[in-house]
C-alpha cells in the first residue's frame, strides 16, 4: 500500500494527495506533524511504496508519472475487451 507522508499546509502535498485519489488506488495519508516517529532527515512530502521511500519534488513527480502509466496499463488489460495496439495487432 502506498503511504503519503505530508505536512498539513503544503500545496504540493495537496496536489499529490489529490492525484493519488484520482488513481483510485489503496493508500494512506499520514500527517507527519501528528506522527512523531517519522525521521526528520527525510524531506516532505514523501511517499513510501513497497518499503521504498521517495521524496523531493523531481523524484515524486517522476514516481507519480510512472505510477499513472502503470495504473492506466493495469486497468486497460483488466477488462473483458480486445484492443488493437499502435501497430494494428490485436492484443
Amino acid at each position: 500500500m502506498i503511504e503519503l507522508y505530508r505536512k498539513q499546509n503544503c500545496y504540493f502535498c495537496d496536489e499529490i494527495e489529490e492525484e493519488i485519489k484520482e488513481f483510485v488506488i489503496s493508500h494512506n495519508v499520514i500527517n507527519v506533524e501528528k506522527n512523531k516517529d517519522f525521521p526528520n532527515e527525510i524531506p516532505l512530502p514523501a511517499i513510501k511504496d513497497n518499503g521504498k521511500m521517495i521524496s523531493g519534488y523531481e523524484e515524486i513527480k517522476k514516481y507519480m508519472n510512472d505510477l499513472k502509466k502503470f495504473v492506466d496499463l493495469w486497468r486497460k488489460y483488466q477488462v473483458d475487451a480486445c484492443y488493437i495496439d499502435d501497430d494494428g495487432e490485436i492484443c
